[in-house]
């Protein structure tokens, strides 16, 4: 900052004392201004958070949960739990059942002893029919192979929260270790 306050004065043929370039400085800083500008598109630029069209919140700070009584936690604990994103279930459960309504009448009897936690072989006895090697057949046909091995995928930001944690730990053991 100061060298652009200097830049800018010589370039107008200005004279500028050390003292006046260390003030305003010191003036750019308290405001808030960064190295890098004075953005207002930046979520994090000191402009939009000035005009307060952002605001920074702790990681600590606590929130509410919906559902049934699940009580305040901190923002951290939200952001490590291992529950899937709702929207996922919702897709996955919108395609299931678009699936289900697609099929025979076996083919959903079938798929209820199964969700009933039946095994195969029990459901297939139970039912009288052998076309489980079909319906597995129509799974694929019908969501794909790519859509079959991402339903059963962890998601990203699980495997990069799980990631820090054991580089945290690993770290905080060294620590310990050369104490």
């Amino acid at each position: 900052m100061a060298a652009k306050i200097l830049t800018n004065a010589h370039k107008n043929g200005k004279k500028v004392t050390p003292g006046n370039v260390a003030y305003y400085t010191l003036q750019h800083l308290k405001s808030g201004r960064r190295t890098v500008g004075y953005s207002n598109a930046d979520v994090l630029g000191s402009a939009t958070q000035l005009n307060s069209r952002s605001s920074l919140a702790s990681i600590d700070e606590d929130v509410n949960l919906p559902g049934d009584g699940d009580g305040v936690i901190p923002v951290a604990e939200v952001m490590c739990r291992d529950e899937e994103d709702p929207s996922r279930q919702a897709a996955r459960k919108m395609d299931w059942e678009c699936f289900v309504t697609s099929r025979d009448g076996g083919d959903q009897a079938l798929l209820q002893c199964l969700g009933e936690g039946w095994t195969a072989t029990e459901s297939s006895h139970r039912l009288r029919i052998s076309t489980l090697t079909q319906l597995r057949h129509s799974l694929l046909e019908f969501f794909g192979e790519a859509m079959m091995s991402e339903a059963i995928r962890k998601p990203q930001w699980f495997h990069d929260l799980r990631v820090a944690k054991e580089h945290f730990a690993c770290r905080s053991e060294r620590s310990w270790q050369m104490q």
